[in-house]
């Protein structure tokens, strides 16, 4: 009996960690936006790392990222008009104020067809040093991820259909 309570135990444990947060449930995410929060969620799971937690003000700062990359068009983690994603996200109510240490880091992807799922785009972060690195970091605590669909434009080359994903990663210390 004993056993088998310790083996509910587990799994119970082994399910919360795999699981969105609690704080997800305050950030309306769209199934798209869960799937790829369970993802990487679960990468950060395999390693021993802590999952990232949804936040209201970093999500909001990957939707206008992810809708104006898609709107413009462009493709980078400036805009058109200069903004970074750290003037992004603070905009956005993730700020500096009231917090000792302050970070923010960004991924961002395109992708049409089957190469715009979010198994496609965290498999692609997943394979990419730089990305990797971002999203596994123990340094951040918080998340935010939006995804736009729109058009891409490269030289002479327009794409329609085209997803855009973002995801802003961000930790605020007392």
């Amino acid at each position: 009996m004993r056993r088998i309570l310790l083996l509910l135990a587990a799994a119970t444990v082994m399910v919360a960690l795999l699981a969105p947060t609690a704080s997800a449930a305050t950030v309306r995410l769209t199934k798209i936006e869960k799937r790829v929060l369970t993802l990487v969620n679960a990468e950060r799971t395999k390693r021993g790392l802590a999952p990232l937690r949804v936040q209201r003000s970093l999500t909001r700062a990957a939707r206008v990222h992810s809708r104006n990359m898609a709107i413009t068009p462009f493709f980078s983690h400036i805009s058109p008009s200069g903004r970074t994603p750290g003037a992004r996200v603070r905009s956005a109510g993730y700020t500096t104020t009231g917090w000792t240490r302050w970070r923010v880091g960004e991924t961002i992807a395109w992708g049409t067809g089957a190469l715009a799922t979010p198994e496609a785009i965290v498999y692609g972060w997943m394979h990419s040093r730089s990305h990797k690195r971002i999203l596994l970091s123990r340094g951040f605590r918080d998340i935010g991820i939006g995804t736009a669909c729109g058009t891409f434009v490269s030289g002479d080359r327009t794409l329609d259909n085209v997803r855009y994903f973002t995801v802003d990663v961000g930790a605020r210390l007392r």
